[in-house]
């Protein structure tokens, strides 16, 4: 609801995605994992990172409106739909991991071992702590 650039920062789930990629940054796999979601699809095994070194260039809480918009390129009745159908999902998909409640976080970021990369990522919240399950579900 409301316009993509009114969306409230999350500073929680904000925090939690760089203390993730601080974790890569330095090339420690254990605290990058305490930032993701144990089953989430962002959990780093000892090796993955063969090149240390993250650069933010911008991290922000992104609406769900801007997501779904990125991803279908809809507007009007058709987003307001797809929009409807994907807070349904979304709230399904928290029941279904026990987790309370969900942020998107953009990140526009260079990695030395992947080079320049930008995305939305899902947080989700269990218990009060963040942590990072992925692009998307």
């Amino acid at each position: 609801t409301g316009d993509d650039a009114s969306t409230e920062p999350n500073e929680a789930a904000e925090q939690a995605v760089e203390n993730y990629l601080g974790g890569i940054d330095d090339g420690d796999v254990e605290t990058a994992n305490e930032f993701a979601h144990p089953d989430g699809d962002q959990t780093i095994s000892e090796g993955d990172i063969e090149e240390p070194g993250v650069t933010i260039h911008e991290l922000r809480t992104a609406s769900l409106r801007e997501v779904i918009r990125q991803r279908t390129f809809s507007e009007g009745e058709t987003l307001e739909s797809e929009l409807a159908d994907a807070e349904q999902t979304h709230q399904d998909f928290l029941a279904e991991i026990g987790a309370s409640d969900y942020a998107y976080v953009w990140i526009s970021i260079t990695s030395a071992q992947y080079g320049d990369e930008e995305g939305y990522l899902l947080v989700v919240s269990s218990d009060g702590e963040w942590q990072v399950w992925g692009n998307s579900i």
